[in-house]
């Protein structure tokens, strides 16, 4: 019979060889593991910041506390605050602090103004804070993740090698810095307005701001600015919210109008954004004593580098809403700075505060009855302009309860502004307040439609709507 010897163990080199292969993989997988671990915290902290941006954002649609909110962003202490306001209050006992986990810092922050505040825009959801916020591993610098906030109030992380110029530059856009008025705009020689032409691109476009590289010289009137389609007089397809000409810088500055509503564009389409003022420049002695120019370019010899569009002046000059201007020429030699930013606006929209600019040559000064039609006729109530004009006919306040079936409808329309040629009123409907469908007309001019849940349309002949 043969004899086995029983195996006792392992020998000692292979003790030794098992132990190295099991040291690599723990110092493998610990690498990897840690790794993974300080991407995830990062990812994580990205996210929890545009967790923070959106709730800031959906408060101010929500009109909660019937304020603005907004985001604080410290990279000294490496946090960001949640708070209620158009200006951050360190002690507000309210505010909701947030700190970046211990291996994440705040690497850059770029937003316009120089700003550390992300404020979002009551009603209209927008904000005069877009650009980036950046954050980034303590233990790796070059592990960095961009939060973009854009002007129409979206915020989202940017994906892996995108660059943060995706946060700041416009989607159209020509920069130019000559200096020079030639405009004369506004003024009180009834001389018109400025207007630049551009072509949308391959696609349909939603433009939510355009940014405008000019100057203030003196005290000019307060401005906006038009999209129309098919020349500087054709239909008004967006107006802006009104930027004080005192807060117009006196050096060429970029500076933002916010479209609360973004303008739909067609695709290889030209249209028209006109400057505009109140008081109105086109019409002699409305306007300012102080002058908004336009920084330019002009070439003598050639087109400048943006070849979709023209430069034009003297827009409705003289009150004439016909006009269509001067096109500055030779054609394709002058074009005024622009950028024109064309993501998408917030969707969620509360009418309870909306602005109306009424149409060329109507005016509430010549305006007999504004009258207002609940479910669709059971109940009227006429007012007649007159009786809540004062007595130069350039104010207008109206407030009422009316009951419609046994429950009394609030609404409150007053002017922003009026004058011989022009008006620009504000309807205050608060779904909390109302239940029932609203018609509203002036004369025969029908002004705006809500729905019983508050859905405004506006009347086909008013220049623009704007949800405030």
């Amino acid at each position: 019979m043969r004899a086995f010897k029983k195996n006792s163990g392992f020998t000692l080199l292979e003790v030794i060889i098992i132990t190295g292969i099991v040291t690599v993989i723990l110092a493998v997988s610990t690498g990897i593991y840690f790794s993974l671990k300080q991407r995830n915290f990062i990812d994580v902290e990205a996210q929890k910041i545009v967790s923070a941006l959106r709730l800031a954002h959906n408060r101010t649609l929500a009109s909660q506390a019937l304020d603005s909110h907004g985001v604080h962003f410290d990279s000294a202490s490496n946090t960001y605050t949640l708070f209620r306001g158009d200006v951050f209050d360190s002690m507000d006992p309210e505010n909701e602090e947030n700190q970046l986990a211990g291996q994440v810092e705040f690497s850059n922050i770029q937003l316009e103004g120089a700003s550390i505040n992300v404020v979002y825009n009551r009603l209209a959801g927008t904000t005069y804070s877009s650009g980036f916020v950046e954050i980034a591993s303590i233990g790796d610098p070059s592990d960095i993740r961009i939060i973009c906030v854009e002007a129409g109030g979206n915020a989202f992380v940017l994906k892996t090698g995108e660059s943060s110029s995706v946060c700041v530059s416009g989607d159209i856009e020509f920069e130019a810095a000559t200096d020079g008025d030639l405009a004369n705009f506004p003024g009180n020689l009834g001389r018109g307005d400025p207007a630049q032409s551009f072509t949308a691109g391959s696609e349909n476009i939603s433009v939510a701001r355009a940014d405008l590289f000019i100057r203030s010289s003196g005290t000019p009137s307060n401005v906006f600015l038009e999209i129309r389609d098919s020349g500087t007089t054709g239909a008004v397809l967006g107006k802006s919210l009104t930027v004080g000409g005192a807060s117009i810088p006196a050096s060429l500055s970029w500076v933002q109008f916010i479209f609360s509503d973004p303008v739909q564009l067609t695709a290889d389409t030209q249209y028209f954004m006109r400057l505009r003022s109140l008081p109105d420049s086109t019409i002699a002695d409305s306007g300012a004593a102080g002058t908004i120019i336009w920084g330019y370019e002009h070439s003598a010899t050639a087109p400048p580098a943006y070849a979709d569009g023209d430069a034009w002046r003297f827009v409705g000059a003289n009150d004439n809403p016909l006009d269509a201007g001067q096109q500055l020429g030779p054609v394709d030699q002058y074009d005024f700075a622009f950028k024109l930013f064309l993501r998408e606006g917030p969707q969620m929209r509360d009418s309870r505060h909306l602005e109306f600019d009424l149409d060329l040559e109507f005016s509430l000064q010549g305006s007999t009855q504004i009258t207002l039609s609940f479910n669709g006729g059971a109940v009227v109530e006429n007012i007649t302009v007159a009786d809540f004009m004062n007595g130069t006919q350039t104010k207008f306040e109206w407030e009422g309860e009316i009951d419609v079936g046994g429950s009394f409808q609030t609404v409150r329309i007053h002017s922003l502004y009026i004058d011989a040629y022009d008006t620009t009123l504000s309807v205050h409907r608060d779904a909390e307040l109302n239940d029932a469908s609203l018609d509203i007309n002036i004369d025969a001019v029908d002004l705006v439609e809500y729905t019983a849940a508050g859905v405004p349309t506006k009347g086909s002949t008013i220049g623009s709507m704007i949800y405030k």
